[in-house]
């Protein structure tokens, strides 16, 4: 099911081929950290290949280049003659902590997340509470790859009004996964909540 849905996610928008990728290695390596649990990885990984090959032949023969493409063409294309847009990851991370730090938008979840990070801190570790590392991975590798993604942008088309129309509609994703982590990481230890003392 995780292999069907990081497919379907490639799928519906053409920004998920480079989104997933980033997911699905954090995933597999945060579940090698652990030691918690199989993953069966021709199960995770043949839903992906084949839903987002059969993605790519389509918009190779009946798509136009989208703008996710000509922004690659760009990047390369500027990085090779030196010009790295490193102002762009300046307004990324200005805009989106402008955003983390109104409540109407965010609500409580930057508090939070400090809060836990202070007073919870022996937790973490990712043998004895695997479930809430593999989510906080997975929050940071969509994290991440969303931030990559806009200054992938910054390349193709006006970073500024990306950013001010859409960031936190794409920065949902993982804004939700964060919120799950909340909630296990601030949680009782299952054994706990059981009443087993083992």
């Amino acid at each position: 099911m995780s292999g069907l849905y990081l497919g379907l996610a490639g799928w519906t928008r053409p920004e998920g081929i480079f989104l997933i990728q980033i997911l699905t290695i954090a995933i597999l390596l945060a579940f090698r950290l652990t030691k918690t649990g199989k993953v069966h990885h021709l199960a995770l990984i043949t839903p992906i290949v084949v839903i987002l090959g059969i993605w790519v032949v389509f918009a190779r023969n009946y798509a136009s280049e989208g703008a996710f493409i000509l922004a690659i063409q760009s990047l390369w294309a500027s990085f090779k003659v030196g010009n790295f847009h490193l102002d762009s990851i300046y307004w990324i991370a200005r805009l989106l902590g402008r955003q983390l730090l109104e409540i109407k938008r965010w609500g409580l979840m930057l508090p939070l997340i400090f809060l836990l990070i202070i007073f919870q801190r022996s937790k973490f570790q990712p043998r004895l509470y695997p479930i809430p590392f593999v989510v906080l991975a997975a929050t940071i590798a969509m994290g991440l790859s969303i931030t990559g993604f806009y200054y992938l942008v910054s390349f193709g088309g006006d970073l500024r009004f990306w950013l001010e129309t859409g960031v936190n509609r794409m920065f949902l994703p993982a804004g939700l996964l964060a919120s799950v982590w909340i909630v296990l990481y601030a949680g009782v230890p299952i054994k706990k909540m059981i009443g087993t003392n083992e």
